[in-house]
């Protein structure tokens, strides 16, 4: 390692150029978003017309607590991993097969309810990817690393990935929210047929294997946001509509327990979760609720069962590296697949079936957001700062910051306690 000075003064220009598009890129990409709703709202006004609420979007009343209550657990979780590898690598509480699914899983459902412009959905998207990467850079300069051969954005690289994939299913959120138009269908499958088509090509012509296994991953992206649109198409006037969910979500899991698609497959297997999330967001899965009370009746058996026909000791990502052996992999996604279910399906029963968010997280839950995003967006940085050598103080640092979120944030509100 070498001081803080040399690390500024060493590194080339290419790498700062690169670091200031992204330590400043969502700041910029917010900036543009937001002077050009200002004069869409000056310019509607200057011609009569009623101008549109700044605060478009989703509305601020009842929040589903239950997407908070998991996504605060999946981040926590995310934390301990990244503190120590070693909870990822040998898969303990089966931490790979739900922790990323499920944030993936809320971050589609919400974007699917959202009603802001997909502009201002991805500025902001940008602009906590930014912060993420600026304090995980300001930690690798203070820490005296390369900062320029380092994986800078790392956890942000996520953040990164629902922007595109929301930029993705954009079209798909439309047709699946408007009025039955011709011209928007048509359009809609042309332009994934496109990218289908774009993707392909880029893999056949890729040198590099990682680049053409991305650009493959990408390709099966289409395909799956291609398949929703048609059966969205063809069902949408018949009662089989609801198996839509049906027919993405088996689509999105037989293929990745068929081929053993290694790192950076991943990262578009979480995009054709979101895509499903969107999904279901609008047309509810067929039989949920029979589904829900079978996760219920039969979670312990199914925990157990999952267990153990998932592989021990692997001591390597499996998320990222799939076995080769299929059976193997089809233990593997079966698992992620029942979580992606029993979180779709078990809400829908409502609270007289499930028990509900404990009271006291639905008090706090406004500090308790705040903190969750500060801890993903800073805990690579406060773990760097504190080295590997510190474990487990970084990760406990992390989690004690909570206090003062607790601490500076609004008292609880005890009227929230009685919401879902």
């Amino acid at each position: 390692m070498s001081n803080p000075h040399s690390v500024l003064t060493d590194a080339p220009l290419r790498s700062w150029i690169s670091i200031s598009v992204v330590c400043l890129g969502g700041w910029v990409a917010l900036a543009v978003v937001h002077l050009m709703r200002c004069w869409q709202i000056s310019n509607d006004s200057s011609q009569g017309m009623q101008a549109h609420s700044r605060c478009q979007g989703i509305s601020c009343g009842q929040r589903t607590c239950y997407f908070d209550y998991w996504r605060t657990l999946a981040v926590a979780c995310v934390v301990l991993c990244h503190g120590n590898e070693k909870y990822g690598s040998f898969n303990v509480v089966l931490v790979l097969s739900w922790v990323m699914p499920l944030i993936t899983l809320i971050s589609g459902i919400l974007y699917g309810m959202s009603r802001s412009p997909l502009s201002v959905y991805v500025a902001r998207l940008l602009v906590l990817f930014s912060i993420g990467s600026t304090l995980n850079w300001v930690a690798a300069v203070l820490r005296g690393k390369e900062w320029w051969k380092e994986d800078v954005p790392f956890q942000m690289s996520y953040v990164l990935m629902l922007a595109g994939a929301a930029v993705a299913a954009s079209p798909l959120k439309a047709l699946l929210h408007a009025e039955p138009d011709n011209m928007r269908w048509k359009r809609t499958v042309c332009m994934y047929l496109l990218f289908i088509a774009c993707c392909l090509a880029g893999a056949l012509l890729a040198r590099d294997a990682l680049r053409r296994r991305a650009l493959i991953a990408c390709t099966e992206c289409g395909v799956t946001l291609l398949l929703s649109t048609l059966c969205f198409l063809l069902l949408r006037s018949s009662r089989h509509l609801n198996v839509i969910g049906w027919i993405v979500g088996i689509w999105t899991y037989v293929t990745r327990a068929a081929v053993a698609q290694q790192f950076p497959a991943d990262e578009f297997h979480y995009v054709d979760i979101y895509i499903f999330a969107v999904v279901v967001q609008k047309v509810p899965l067929t039989g949920k609720e029979h589904l829900g009370m079978f996760f219920i009746g039969w979670w312990p058996y199914l925990i157990i069962g999952l267990r153990i026909i998932m592989p021990l000791g692997w001591d390597r990502r499996i998320d990222r590296h799939p076995p080769e052996e299929v059976g193997f992999r089809i233990a593997q996604y079966t698992c992620e697949f029942s979580a992606v279910l029993a979180f779709v399906a078990v809400p829908s029963l409502g609270l007289e079936k499930t028990q509900g968010v404990p009271e006291t997280f639905r008090a706090n839950s406004t500090w308790i957001n705040r903190w969750t995003l500060f801890a993903y967006a800073s805990h690579h940085a406060i773990l760097q700062l504190c080295s590997e050598a510190a474990y487990p103080w970084g990760v406990m640092l992390v989690f004690a910051l909570a206090m003062v979120f607790y601490l500076t944030g609004p008292p609880p509100n005890r009227e929230a306690a009685g919401l879902l």
